[in-house]
């Protein structure tokens, strides 16, 4: 505001140097006073005479000066209206008194938010006044001036658009509009174990966003959320899926990414469709087809396969490693095996009980 009132006044200075005027200077000085009405207390006004201007918080200036033609200019930068605001005087052996009438004319500052919940209340700072407000309008009525506001919510999860600002009333009404948008926080996603500049991707409740850098940025209002980390062939991923809740502050995790070695199994005799498992690593996995291959961390391990119900196999427990990466597993099916068997001793039998007839016939003939 002071700075403004020094250029104003600087301003009106150098326009009344460029207004012509006569002086007879002869004689004694004389006095030309204004006397100011309608301003509130303390507040300040001027009076440029022929160019040099005097600004005062009272409510007169004099100026001393001698005979001649003089021209004036009053004003105040708070808005109010001077009448008369200009004029030329002459002064011929005479004091001259000007009275100055200021009038001021309000208008109207409308603050008008959108965006909040409703019944949310919100809070406007304007100019040292403070009004708190549950709806969604309020008015000031100013004169010309600038006027500083900061807008606040007690909902803390809306910020205010613009937060802050000046408003400048001139001669017309001003309305300023205020955005509430839901505030965001920052949940990072940070990977290490991949190679430099591989893609990888998160999910968050159905937002997917992409990178090739070591992070991954959401920005996210308070709430719930679940999550996921797209997989990639030859790693595995620690702490690749899960949930978790924004409120009021930002989140972290980290996703380890472990290189890994295909490791396989295949089985063979199982009719196609059949499940099968293998243990390995303190882990199942199935399949339902001839064969399947686990992507694992480089080394050795112990393995079982389990087969279905009824069947047999061959190598179904044993080590693997990275140099010894495939298991081929024969199985065979133990009901046909069993049926096998009892045909044999059903045969062998058979066989028995012939030789054994056989023999006592024969005995019986030679008697």
């Amino acid at each position: 505001m002071q700075r403004l009132s020094v250029l104003l006044v600087a301003s009106i200075i150098a326009l009344s140097i460029f207004v012509p005027f006569s002086s007879a200077s002869s004689g004694s000085d004389h006095s030309i006073v204004f006397n100011e009405t309608g301003l509130p207390h303390n507040l300040s006004w001027y009076v440029s005479l022929n160019g040099t201007a005097v600004t005062t918080e009272n409510s007169s200036i004099t100026f001393h000066v001698p005979n001649g033609n003089y021209y004036y200019f009053a004003g105040t930068i708070y808005g109010f209206n001077a009448s008369p605001e200009h004029g030329v005087l002459t002064v011929d052996g005479n004091n001259i008194t000007v009275d100055i009438h200021f009038q001021v004319t309000y208008y109207n500052v409308t603050f008008n938010e959108i965006g909040l919940p409703a019944g949310s209340s919100w809070q406007i700072n304007f100019s040292g006044r403070q009004v708190v407000l549950d709806n969604t309008s309020f008015v000031f009525h100013e004169y010309r001036g600038f006027y500083h506001f900061s807008i606040y919510s007690f909902n803390v999860t809306y910020k205010a658009n613009p937060a802050s600002g000046i408003v400048n009333v001139t001669n017309s009404n001003v309305t300023e509009v205020i955005n509430f948008r839901e505030q965001n926080y920052t949940v990072t996603f940070v990977e290490e174990g991949l190679v430099g500049g591989s893609a990888w991707s998160v999910d968050v409740s159905g937002q997917v966003r992409n990178s090739s850098s070591s992070s991954i940025i959401f920005p996210l209002t308070n709430g719930s959320y679940d999550y996921s980390v797209t997989p990639i062939q030859g790693y595995n991923i620690t702490g690749g899926s899960g949930n978790f809740k924004v409120n009021g502050h930002g989140l972290l995790f980290q996703i380890d990414f472990v290189s890994t070695q295909p490791y396989t199994f295949i089985v063979e005799g199982l009719s196609q469709g059949t499940h099968w498992y293998v243990q390995i690593g303190g882990a199942n996995y199935s399949s339902n087809s001839s064969f399947m291959t686990l992507y694992l961390p480089n080394a050795t391990y112990n393995y079982r396969i389990v087969l279905p119900y009824g069947y047999s196999g061959t190598r179904v427990t044993g080590t693997i490693s990275y140099y010894n990466n495939v298991v081929i597993v024969s199985a065979s099916d133990l009901l046909l095996t069993y049926i096998v068997i009892i045909v044999l001793v059903v045969f062998l039998d058979l066989v028995l009980v012939f030789y054994v007839l056989r023999r006592r016939a024969r005995k019986a003939a030679k008697k």
